[in-house]
């Protein structure tokens, strides 16, 4: 099946799957990857200040980061300023 049906039907694309297509379509651009912190670098726990990146992810970030830009997102709030700034 063509990659570009996926786009608005069918299941999630692996990554790796269609490392090819993308290598292609990424020609010549910058990458930034935008990666959710607590639950999924890092196993999701109970408190914020519980999510710690093992040394193998550490390790793993720092060798992309020289590829591409990184951000690292959350959906809690930062420390202190529970409760704000949620719509």
């Amino acid at each position: 099946m063509h990659v570009e049906m996926y786009k608005t039907h069918g299941p999630p694309l692996s990554a790796m799957a269609h490392l090819d297509w993308m290598t292609s379509r990424l020609a010549g651009h910058e990458l930034a990857l935008f990666l959710d912190y607590d639950g999924t670098l890092t196993p999701i726990v109970d408190r914020p200040e519980q999510a710690i990146l093992s040394d193998d992810m550490r390790s793993l970030l720092a060798r992309l980061a020289t590829r591409c830009t990184l951000a690292m997102v959350s959906g809690r709030d930062p420390p202190g300023r529970a409760g704000h700034g949620r719509a």
